[in-house]
């Protein structure tokens, strides 16, 4: 899958769970800005982004590449919502496209 490959070009680390694999930052900055250590989650073909401080512009972005956003419910918390895409079919420029800015995001946020 294309996505795997995009998402550990920018340093980020997959974690197989059961019936879904965690996207971390294993950073120290980004754990204390975003008190996580989990970018987002694999599910099937879909990716979300699970940070919720960056919910509205991970939204935007994923549109702003093309994309269709879809949602999904946290399963800790029902009141999150997580914003995302099927990745199937999705070309590696478009990927990497969305993947850099979300990247490029959470830069900004942990470097302030």
């Amino acid at each position: 899958m294309g996505i795997e490959r995009v998402l550990l070009q920018q340093g980020w680390s997959l974690v197989p769970r059961k019936g879904w694999i965690a996207v971390k930052d294993d950073r120290d900055t980004f754990h204390a800005m975003f008190r996580t250590d989990r970018v987002g989650k694999l599910v099937g073909s879909k990716f979300y982004v699970t940070v919720r401080d960056i919910r509205a512009v991970a939204e935007r972005q994923i549109l702003e590449v093309g994309l269709q956003l879809e949602q999904v419910s946290s399963s800790s918390d029902k009141d999150v919502v997580y914003p995302g895409f099927a990745c199937e079919g999705v070309s590696e420029t478009t990927l990497q496209a969305f993947v850099e800015r979300l990247h490029d995001t959470i830069d900004r946020q942990v470097e302030k």
